[in-house]
């Protein structure tokens, strides 16, 4: 790491900086603490024509280039701070494309408009890591990498199967530019989230020397319980079908530090399917959480024994006693539930709650309560539209995801998170793919690797995958409102069997609903506003207080009934006849069109010692009485020229589908480099005129086949005289 010169003594004289609790996640008990006016931003290498080229061919790497002629990767004004940094560079485990991490170069840091970069350090050191990854035998992790660039705040792709992250905090005052040579080939894909925060925020910029102790403390702490707790609720209770238990309840303010909960080793996702933990503050109708422990704990699909220790909440070592260690402060009271939804009775079920009673002194203005947003998308086909995983209009924060998604098609991974943070019409996160945004990489490899963050508990692309990530360090604040949406597959174009998802966030209670009216004849003033039942705006709408209508009459220009309303624009006029509209045509439904378009027996193509084919099936609806042309075309991904013949299909006038079939052969897809490939069909008029399209992603894989040995010419001849003496000896017996 190089610190140059104009800006080293400005570091040493602010050697003890550190950062406020607010700005950092060094007080875990802090978490729920809200910051509306602190805005959470993304750079990133999507595609920025809303399709799937998010890093392949380096398109959208560059957010310009700068004087020296690097490319620029990260521009924002300050006061902010860097919280979360993730790249990947190449698929090393399936991919004949050797694509070092080292050539991406050094990563030049320009703080508060300085002319020269004030760090600049090698990509590799900057995630601790080895600077290529392709050698084999690979090299032994890293122990020399230079602070605060150090595990636990970093982890490679080995850490994540596939991507590198830092949450290394990297505070800017003014403004911080970050740059890489330009130039790069390949691969590339890279998140870097940052916070911006009001401008009379104190801040003092990255110099390298800041203590974060506390920070790899919390860090290290994975898997023990983080907050403060004085008291102790435990049990061991059973359930029987659709019993509902309460577990814990308060009428009093306080704070729930941590939640375990311990199930019999034999009963696994089945159980955990049925048991739904419900939480409810402040005495509300509707439960803040109301969720599986399956969607909770990432074991809707299959439960990994192994489990994983994240930060806020994961399995014990044990595997069979979950934790929830989200803290939960509540002003009045509190009620925690369990409830068996399935149809057997569970035998055992253990639970220790830790908390402590009295008024949440949390040392901020306001704080959230904590709750889950469960959902389950079943049968989702192709259709563009995404998978919403929370919508609230409120002042809140987003900590933490968990999602189980079922399907058989990989190429789900290709989907991209958005979030909409206060009525933005365009997302201030939009991330370049589904395990990119669990800070993985390529699939994860289709191995399951878990860490405090972040991680994929189980992955098996022929099945779905469960994983979770934690914005512990990079929450997703909001003032008003939220939407929190992702991709199944490339422009939602890919079909799921499900996808289940629990959202884990901050919510501000709202402001209690001001005293009314309760009874609008008993002669007394409920609300104490000193108007008496029927004399009170709020009795306006009982019958009691009603008024004898006056009907509207609908053609003498006048509001007859005193409701602002005239003649026709009244609801009463609406069966009149000098008010009836004339009616509304219904539009006719699309009858020419492309219905589905499916790949067998899988998008992925692996050339190995045999060549194996892909058939396309494409279903056409043409319900006119003209003929139309489907054509079929392969690309290479990113670009336009067809690699094969184009394949043209009359398609003619029939009142039901008509499907068309293509295939791809093996053997001369062999001929095509390991990647990312499109198959596209269009649908077109006689005249050429366009009418609709399909694309389908494909992934040629090759495997190196075994040599098969020559022969030595002189031992070729041996063994021909050899088989002419042994028939001729033969012969000769008879």
């Amino acid at each position: 790491m190089i610190w140059h010169k104009a800006v080293l003594v400005a570091c040493i004289a602010l050697f003890l900086a550190t950062f406020a609790s607010s700005e950092l996640i060094e007080d875990f008990s802090k978490l729920p603490c809200l910051n509306p006016q602190t805005q959470t931003l993304q750079a990133s290498t999507y595609d920025l024509s809303g399709g799937n080229d998010d890093g392949f061919n380096g398109t959208y790497t560059c957010k310009g280039t700068d004087e020296r002629g690097d490319c620029i990767i990260f521009d924002e004004e300050g006061p902010g701070i860097i919280k979360r940094f993730w790249l990947t560079r190449a698929d090393i485990a399936s991919t004949p494309v050797k694509e070092k991490l080292e050539d991406i170069g050094n990563l030049k840091f320009y703080f508060d408009e300085a002319p020269e970069p004030s760090m600049e350090i090698r990509v590799q050191d900057f995630f601790c890591t080895v600077a290529d990854a392709t050698v084999s035998p690979r090299p032994p992790p890293r122990t020399d990498c230079q602070a605060p660039f150090q595990r636990p705040l970093v982890a490679d792709d080995l850490d994540t199967q596939g991507g590198y992250y830092s949450y290394v905090p990297i505070p800017f005052k003014l403004h911080l530019k970050i740059t890489i040579p330009s130039g790069l080939s390949g691969n590339l894909f890279y998140n870097i989230t940052s916070e911006k925060y009001p401008t009379d925020t104190e801040m003092i910029s990255f110099t390298g020397s800041e203590n974060l102790s506390k920070l790899i403390s919390l860090f290290n702490s994975a898997g023990t319980n983080p907050n403060p707790a004085t008291l102790l609720s435990t049990d061991s209770i059973s359930l029987a079908p659709s019993e509902t238990a309460t577990i814990f309840e308060s009428n009093q303010p306080g704070t729930i530090a941590g939640m375990q909960f311990g199930l019999a080793s034999d009963l696994g996702t089945a159980a955990m399917s049925n048991l739904f933990l419900k939480i409810r503050w402040n005495g509300e109708a509707t439960p803040s959480v109301n969720a599986p422990l399956s969607a909770i704990f990432n074991s809707s699909i299959q439960y990994n024994e192994l489990g994983f220790k994240g930060i806020a909440f994961g399995t014990m070592s044990s595997g069979d006693s979950l934790y929830l260690y989200f803290p939960m402060p509540y002003s009045q009271s509190a009620k925690v539930e369990i409830t068996n939804q399935g149809s057997g009775e569970i035998d055992k079920f253990e639970y220790e709650i830790s908390y402590q009673n009295g008024a949440p002194n949390l040392g901020c203005s306001e704080f959230g309560n904590f709750k889950i947003e469960y959902g389950n998308k079943n049968g989702l086909d192709g259709d563009g539209e995404d998978v919403v995983l929370l919508e609230k209009t409120g002042t809140g924060k987003i900590v933490g995801t968990a999602v189980s998604v079922k399907s058989d098609k990989s190429a789900v991974l290709e989907g991209d998170e958005k979030i909409f943070v206060d009525g933005s019409s365009s997302p201030q996160i939009h991330g370049t793919g589904t395990e990119d945004y669990f800070n993985g990489g390529w699939y994860w490899n289709g191995i399951w690797k878990t860490t405090l963050m972040s991680g994929v508990p189980f992955v098996d692309l022929l099945q779905g995958f469960e994983a979770y990530r934690l914005h512990l360090q990079d929450p997703i604040n909001y003032s008003s409102n939220v939407k929190f949406t992702i991709e199944h597959g490339s422009q939602s174009m890919t079909p799921l069997d499900s996808y289940e998802s629990a959202v884990f966030y901050y919510e501000k209670e709202p402001p209690v609903s001001p005293a009314t009216e309760t009874n609008c004849t008993d002669g007394t003033d409920n609300d104490s506003d000193g108007m008496i039942d029927c004399a009170d705006p709020d009795c306006s709408a009982n019958p009691a207080c009603a008024l004898p209508p006056t009907p509207e009459i609908c053609n003498n220009s006048a509001d007859d009934d005193g409701d602002s309303l005239i003649d026709c624009a009244d609801p009463e006029c609406s069966a009149d006849p000098a008010c009836a509209l004339p009616p509304t045509p219904v539009p006719e439904p699309q009858k020419l069109r492309i219905i589905d378009f499916t790949l067998s027996p899988s998008s992925t193509l692996t050339i190995g010692t045999m060549a194996t084919n892909i058939t396309a099936k494409v279903s056409v609806l043409n319900n006119t009485p003209d003929n139309a042309v489907l054509k079929i075309n392969f690309y290479k991904a990113g670009e336009t020229s067809t690699l094969l013949s184009e394949s043209r299909n009359t398609i003619q006038p029939r009142p039901t589908p008509s499907e068309v079939a293509y295939t791809l052969q093996g053997s001369t897809l062999g001929t095509f480099d390991t990647g990312n490939y499109v198959l596209k069909a269009r649908l077109e008029l006689a005249d050429g005129t366009y009418v609709d399209s399909f694309e389908r992603s494909i992934i040629i894989v090759k495997r190196e086949q075994a040599a098969v040995p020559e022969l030595p010419l002189p031992l070729v001849f041996l063994t021909f005289a050899g088989v002419l003496a042994l028939l001729y000896f033969k012969n000769s017996k008879h």
